[in-house]
Order: C-alpha cells, then sequence, then structure tokens
C-alpha cells in the first residue's frame, strides 16, 4: 500500500496521535528501535509523515535506541530531511536487559520526563510493548494521554519461541508493563486483528482500540526493477542462477537452522544453479556452522546489509524470498514488515 491511500484523511489509525479531546500539541515517538533499520525506515516514518498533515505544524520527536550514536553531522543532516515533517530524530543510547538496563533506565525516565516538560508534550505514542513501559511510566509522572501502536504481544512471544524464560525477570518486568499500559493507554493500535481478544484473555484488560493497521508497504517504491535486477545478476555472473532471498537476523524471533536446512532441500533440486542472497547483519562466519551442518557449500551466498531505500533493488533481484518467523502461536497478532515488500 502507498503511503498516500495508507489513508485519506483523519481516521482511527490517526487519531492515536491527534485525539480529539485533547489540545493539539508535540508529540512524543517512544521507539526501541534503530533509525536505520526497516522497522523504522519502511513501518514507523511513513506513518508519521501521514500524521504530521493533521498536526497543524507540531513538532513530532522521534526516540530511537542505537548501539552507536550518530556524530553532530548526522544527526543534523538526518534532522534536516526530516524537518518537512516537523520530525525530529532524538537518538538514545541502547542498553541490553540486565542490571545497566535497571540503572539507564532511571537515568532515561529522568531525561525523558524534563523533555516532556521542556518541550510541553502533549501525548507519548509508544510503537510496541517494550517501548511501552516507558511511555506508561512517563503518562504516570506527568499525566500525559498514552497512545499504544504496533500493540502486539511481545513478552509471551519471546517465550514462546525460546529467547526467555517465564520465570526470567525481562519476562515478568514486561508481562506486568504490557497489563499495566493496557489498562492506561488512550488509545491502542492494533498490529493485526484479536488484539483487544488478547488483552482481555491475557491481561484482563478492556482496550479502548483505535483501529487495526497492519504493516503497509509503499507500492510505488517497492516496485520490481528489471533493469537494476539484470544490472546485479550480470555483475555477480548470476544471470541463469535461481535466486533465494531472505533479509533480517537468524535466531531469536526468527528461525536459524532451519532456513539452511531448506536450502539445502532447494540445492539437492537445482545444484549449482541456486544462489542465495541474504541481506543481514550477520557476517559468513556466523553462517558458516549453519552451512556446515545442513551439508550446503558457502559459495552459493551472497551477504550484504543493505540500507533500507536500495531493498527495492536487492528485491528484484530474486526468485523467491523467506520470512521464516518462528511459528508460535502468539504470532497471528503480528504483522512482518518483510512480507509487504516481498
Amino acid at each position: 500500500m502507498s503511503e498516500g491511500v495508507i489513508v485519506n484523511g483523519p481516521g482511527p489509525a490517526v487519531d492515536g496521535l491527534r485525539t480529539t479531546n485533547s489540545s493539539n500539541g508535540p508529540v512524543m515517538v517512544l521507539t526501541t528501535w534503530v533509525y536505520k533499520e526497516g522497522l523504522i525506515q519502511a513501518y514507523c516514518l511513513p506513518y508519521l509523515r501521514i500524521v504530521s498533515q493533521f498536526l497543524k505544524g507540531e513538532a513530532i520527536y522521534l526516540f530511537t535506541q542505537e548501539k552507536q550514536l550518530p556524530n553532530a553531522v548526522e544527526l543534523a543532516k538526518v534532522n534536516t530531511e526530516l524537518a518537512t515533517w516537523n520530525i525530529v530524530w532524538c537518538p538514545r543510547s541502547y542498553t541490553s536487559f540486565g542490571w545497566k538496563k535497571y540503572t539507564s533506565t532511571l537515568t532515561d525516565l529522568w531525561s525523558l520526563w524534563r523533555f516532556v516538560n521542556r518541550k510541553k508534550i502533549q501525548r507519548i505514542h509508544c510503537f510496541c510493548t517494550p517501548a511501552g513501559m516507558h511511555g506508561y511510566l512517563l503518562s504516570k509522572l506527568t499525566g500525559k494521554e498514552l497512545i499504544i501502536d504496533s500493540y502486539e504481544p511481545h513478552a509471551e512471544s519471546m517465550v514462546e519461541n525460546g529467547t526467555w524464560s517465564k520465570d526470567s525477570a525481562a519476562f515478568k518486568v514486561l508481562w506486568h508493563f504490557e497489563k499495566k499500559q493496557s489498562a492506561r493507554a488512550r488509545f491502542c493500535i492494533q498490529a493485526a486483528t484479536g488484539m483487544d481478544e488478547y488483552a482481555k484473555k491475557k491481561y484482563g484488560v478492556d482496550i479502548i482500540s483505535a483501529g487495526v493497521r497492519p504493516a503497509c508497504t509503499d507500492v510505488d517504491r517497492f516496485q520490481f526493477d528489471a533493469v537494476a535486477a539484470k544490472k546485479l545478476r550480470n555483475a555477480w555472473q548470476w544471470e541463469d542462477k535461481i535466486v533465494a532471498l531472505y533479509a533480517g537476523k537468524f535466531g531469536g524471533i526468527y528461525l536459524d537452522q532451519e532456513v539452511f536446512d531448506l536450502l539445502k532441500e532447494a540445492y539437492d533440486r537445482w545444484g549449482d544453479r541456486l544462489r542465495v542472497l541474504l541481506l543481514t547483519p550477520s557476517k559468513l562466519e556466523e553462517i558458516v556452522p549453519f552451512c556446515e551442518k545442513a551439508g550446503l557449500p558457502t559459495n552459493i551466498f551472497h551477504l550484504t546489509l543493505a540500507p533500507h531505500d536500495e531493498m527495492p533493488t536487492y528485491l528484484s533481484v530474486a526468485d523467491f524470498a523467506l520470512c521464516p518467523v518462528k511459528p508460535v502461536p502468539s504470532k497471528r497478532y503480528c504483522t512482518p514488515t518483510k512480507d509487504g515488500e516481498y
């Protein structure tokens, strides 16, 4: 779906940011994502650009979590580009879960609380429930309106896919705050249908839903490009190859060894005609053990971490693509962005 047709005017999902019972004012958008990754570039920013049309010039402050903070030149460049939509990028440092996380949470809350008061923020808009933890606490401290966007299970999903255990502090903390933010939110914008029933069953909360807004893809940008595909295939000497593609990581919410076992089946069928394009932050040495266990040669793989604006070019090279999300029950409420882009 292109940006221009996600909404043609103020609708439920837009009214999540521009509620009718509050005066207009600046918005704080909290995420736990990296600015350059697809979740910001393809999922968050297109929506915020549309919403900015209905905020009468009020600023949208977009907070991300970065393992490496940008320098002043990069930050200024991005914010100059975003100024058209009155969006301001506010990068924060990322801290993994543990005792450092607890310490940094207190520091972050103090910093964000001061930001809310200094910028006269009127509502706090959180993408997914991990960001909603900070949002809930800020909303309680400041009395500002809370909106939970991309509302889907996270704590239970992490247990189902084996990343966390139900006895872990990470699960217990997030599960607690998923209940709290669900009850406090002025609106929850669901990522998929049925999330309202999930909240009632699991959290004991009747949420106020602003409707369902799944991950949308800008079809004006994600078009098959035969010229670009031919250029890359020629450069890699893949003119007559059958190309499989996967854009993403391995492990966590995604399968790992199973992906390579499936590709081995394809290799047994097509032999040296098969090539695999991996758009991933993983390095070749990280996938070698998977290849060895599956019995796959590594010379059929091409690994690169493409900027999101180059994704359509790389996708055009492929004949088929994979989305190896672990098939756990709570995933029925989620909406992978890569499916639409494929």
